[in-house]
């Protein structure tokens, strides 16, 4: 029987790992997909024939002979496959307007700027932050500038490789050049700016979470959204395991001091850290 969807990711990528949980929950097995691997460290994700599936470059993406054009937000993702087979696995649909909205929110949320996960990643406050964030991620910047430049050159026309050599030129420059000019001030400046609207958005988060899962009594897509997002911060902010939310409330903390990760929060992840779609998907954090 040939594979129902084929499904494009990266274990770097956050939002890829969202339908992976999907497929976890809904006990779709190996044989029934097709899964292809795309190398984002290495701007796998910026090639030519990657760009006809998924035009912003991004990750994940999905195709399928049942659908006109392939899916590239991972929520959509994750409802497509919740709907291939609604009785199979679990339901991950709300079941009531109330639960419905309340998912929606939280969905928005940790897909907003205000809580990207690049902002502990790739950015820096000072100077020391950015040697160390440069030590992980130099060659995954660099890379990145150098792959965008190549295809412009050699496609000049193409509507994606222009603007992303621009936008991406910005983050590379203050990677690759010596830490002294007004640039860099900016880029520190605006990263300080990020964490407060960070701290801001984790506390509406924190708000929103209904409890035992995200939006109610039962999971839906909203937690499945936010496991990779949270899992992916507590890693690069330096955690030492699951529960470890020190490290994330200190480096919240050198811009807004009272900063902390509330119950909620705390008490929604171990929920989730029992599910086993969850220790398939994330035996470590990543």
């Amino acid at each position: 029987m040939a594979p129902k969807f084929t499904i494009y990711s990266s274990e770097a990528s956050q939002w890829a790992m969202v339908p992976l949980l999907g497929i976890q929950e809904k006990g779709i097995q190996p044989h029934e997909y097709e899964h292809r691997e795309i190398d984002l460290m290495g701007a796998g994700n910026f090639d030519v024939e990657y760009l006809k599936i998924n035009h912003n470059g991004t990750l994940p993406a999905l195709t399928t002979p049942s659908l006109d054009a392939p899916l590239t937000e991972s929520a959509d993702i994750l409802e497509f496959l919740d709907r291939l087979e609604p009785s199979r696995g679990t339901n991950l649909a709300p079941n009531d307007a109330a639960t419905k909205e309340r998912a929606a929110q939280l969905i928005a949320l940790v897909h907003s700027m205000d809580l990207g996960s690049n902002l502990i990643l790739l950015t820096a406050r000072d100077t020391e932050e950015l040697e160390k964030v440069k030590g992980t991620f130099y060659d995954f910047i660099t890379t990145r500038q150098r792959v965008l430049e190549e295809n412009a050159a050699r496609r000049p026309d193409h509507p994606f490789y222009g603007p992303k050599v621009a936008e991406n030129g910005g983050v590379s420059k203050v990677y690759t050049t010596t830490p002294a000019g007004r640039e860099h001030e900016e880029f520190f400046e605006n990263t300080h700016r990020g964490y407060k609207a960070f701290a801001g958005a984790f506390d509406q988060l924190q708000s929103l979470l209904v409890l035992p899962y995200a939006a109610g009594d039962h999971i839906t897509y909203a937690d499945l959204n936010i496991v990779p997002w949270l899992s992916h911060v507590l890693c690069f902010a330096g955690a030492k395991d699951f529960d470890d939310f020190a490290a994330l409330e200190a480096v919240v903390r050198k811009t807004v001091p009272g900063f902390k990760v509330g119950p909620k929060v705390r008490q929604w992840w171990k929920t989730m850290q029992e599910r086993e779609s969850f220790k398939k998907v994330f035996p470590v954090l990543h």
